[in-house]
């Protein structure tokens, strides 16, 4: 596929979809596989919960992994971050059997060769990945050690182990490309799996260079440590955040007793179930592309596997004299059950837009967080529908995203960033209609991050999805004149964002004084955020630096300042021979 070597969303989605005849139909075929796979993902989770806690503990993992919005978003979408869970799951709940219990030789060879197998496929599916081979390093260094009381005998064993296990795994990701032997820029000779590594080395040079992320009114290349723990208290449900943390207390009073040759013989199987999230976790905090939380995906399972093992007791009543207790518990369950249930349906037919009560709902996600988070490109079919409703025959479109509205019936103008946008000027906008997507709105991918500033500043008419808004700007004279206050904009700036060349600027000391042309139409009042508002006029717009800090406000003054009134009162002492009696305004147009 064209694109397809250097990662190219754009060229391979120009030539799989939007060129097809019938594209509505293969995005449905893409995406069936992909739903397959999510379910085959909520039946290991509830086979692992039930081989950890039994039934009730298999229910409870199930329900939290069914109601997640999250992971039923992801579980419709053609990505492969479902796929790659499922096989990181999998690599794992194989490798916590192979550990927990002595077995025939044939019988541990024979998990360890599945899970070399569902190694291979999970790195096939992602780069991310990577880091199940560190942490299948030491299930079976631990394994070996536990089994082997001389240290040599652990390490030969382990060494054993491990090295049949990678093999498997990279003969699996190279028959994954058809035992592909080519050449790799840098590497002296052929290669096999060619392509893979050439994959992995461009997202190693993107992780490098950063990408475009939004946290809080911010915007960064290279992210920022705390953006996935905000995505996670942002994104996951309140309910699950709550029985957490109850669940943590378990887990830490279990983890509080004594070590004993038993507990250290289930140390590999306890580190199959915990290494891999406590591991991935860490890292995310050192991520430089932050672009959602759909990276924090292969973690969920593990919660919903510890908290059902943890909580699924609350189903289970004890003698009679502590039944009590347990209908409470029983009750808070289910409460929080439904509370959970209830908010995922609340957010369909958008689950990608979900956030909690934390945030204040998907309504409000746009002011924490964007891209894959809210925001991907997914309500053109909603546009299509909104405008035949209100009969609009065009919109100016805003979004980063490679889908063509001219395939879902949407007659467009693109804006930026799309390379065939039409000519835009940020501080006075062609009367017309517009969707702006929320990534592009807050920020990033814009040529600036206030490219869309104007926007922010006045309401939208309606919001499809919690993540396209639509905005309808009226006509209006192009600014004639514009205040430039000191520290503001440079004046070739302002010329380009007013589309006006011949513009009149000004720069007084605006400290001291606030200028008004007479008899020039409507202009600009641009001011620092410091500075108090101008007498005349109303808040057009202000724009922001990339720490979320205010630098500017643009000021819309549709008409000549009135002739001021100043408080002075004649007689006014000064020091020395000086003396002000008084002053008089004259209004008339002064001769030539």
């Amino acid at each position: 596929l064209p694109g397809w070597e250097i990662n190219s969303l754009k060229a391979i989605t120009d030539a799989v979809g939007w060129y097809y005849t019938y594209p509505r139909r293969i995005a449905v075929a893409g995406r069936v596989p992909i739903l397959f796979l999510g379910t085959l993902l909520g039946a290991l989770i509830y086979r692992w919960a039930q081989d950890l806690g039994g039934h009730n503990a298999a229910l409870l993992a199930l329900a939290l992994y069914a109601f997640d919005p999250n992971c039923i978003a992801h579980a419709a979408l053609i990505t492969t971050d479902t796929a790659a869970t499922l096989f990181i799951v999998a690599t794992l709940y194989v490798m916590y059997h192979w550990s927990r219990a002595n077995h025939t030789p044939y019988a541990r060879w024979s998990k360890l060769t599945l899970a070399g197998v569902l190694l291979g496929l999970a790195l096939l599916t992602k780069v991310s990945a990577l880091m199940l081979i560190p942490v299948t390093g030491a299930i079976v260094l631990i394994k070996a050690w536990v089994l082997e009381k001389r240290a040599k005998q652990s390490l030969v064993r382990a060494a054993l182990w491990l090295s049949s296990l990678l093999l498997l795994a990279g003969f699996t990701v190279w028959a994954g490309y058809r035992f592909e032997v080519a050449t790799v820029p840098g590497f002296a000779s052929h290669v096999p799996a060619a392509t893979h590594l050439k994959i992995y080395l461009s997202l190693r040079e993107h992780y490098e260079l950063g990408h475009p992320a939004y946290a809080l009114g911010r915007v960064s290349h290279h992210g920022w440590w705390w953006y996935f723990p905000l995505a996670f208290i942002l994104k996951t449900p309140l309910p699950v955040l709550i029985l957490g943390f109850i669940n943590l207390g378990r887990i830490c009073s279990v983890l509080s007793m004594r070590l004993s040759r038993r507990w250290l013989s289930r140390l590999p199987a306890l580190l199959s179930l915990s290494l891999f999230p406590a591991a991935y976790a860490v890292s995310a905090l050192f991520s430089t592309v932050d672009i959602g939380y759909r990276h924090l995906l292969p973690l969920l399972p593990f919660l919903q596997l510890t908290t059902g093992v943890g909580m699924g007791s609350a189903w289970t009543l004890p003698p009679l004299r502590l039944v009590r207790t347990a209908r409470l518990r029983h009750l808070t369950l289910t409460i929080l059950l439904g509370w959970m249930a209830l908010g995922t349906m609340s957010t369909l037919p958008y689950p990608l837009t979900f956030f909690n009560e934390i945030a204040g709902g998907p309504s409000q996600g746009y002011r924490y967080l964007v891209d894959s988070n809210l925001d991907w490109g997914q309500n053109l079919w909603d546009l299509r529908r909104w405008m035949d409703q209100h009969g609009e025959r065009h919109v100016f479109y805003a979004h980063y995203s490679p889908a063509r509205p001219e395939t879902y019936g949407v007659p467009a103008d693109f804006l930026p960033p799309d390379p065939r946008a039409v000519e835009f000027t940020p501080w006075h906008p062609a009367p017309g209609l517009y969707a702006i997507g929320a990534t592009v709105l807050q920020g990033p991918y814009a040529p600036d991050l206030n490219t869309f500033a104007w926007f922010r500043y006045h309401e939208p008419i309606a919001v499809l999805g919690h993540a396209l808004f639509l905005y309808r700007v009226p006509p209006s004279p192009t600014p004639s004149w514009a205040v430039l206050c000191a520290g503001t904009l440079e004046p070739a700036l302002l010329k380009a964002r007013t589309g006006n060349p011949m513009i009149r600027i000004i720069r007084p000391d605006c400290t001291q004084s606030q200028v008004y042309p007479e008899r020039e139409g409507p202009g600009l009042y641009v001011t620092p955020p410091t500075l108090s508002e101008p007498d005349s006029g109303y808040l057009l717009l202000g724009e922001r630096n990339a720490a979320g800090d205010p630098t500017l406000h643009v000021f819309s003054v549709d008409h000549g300042a009135p002739a001021p009134e100043h408080p002075i009162v004649p007689t006014v002492t000064m020091d020395g021979p000086l003396a002000f009696l008084g002053y008089t305004v004259v209004t008339e147009q002064p001769a030539p």
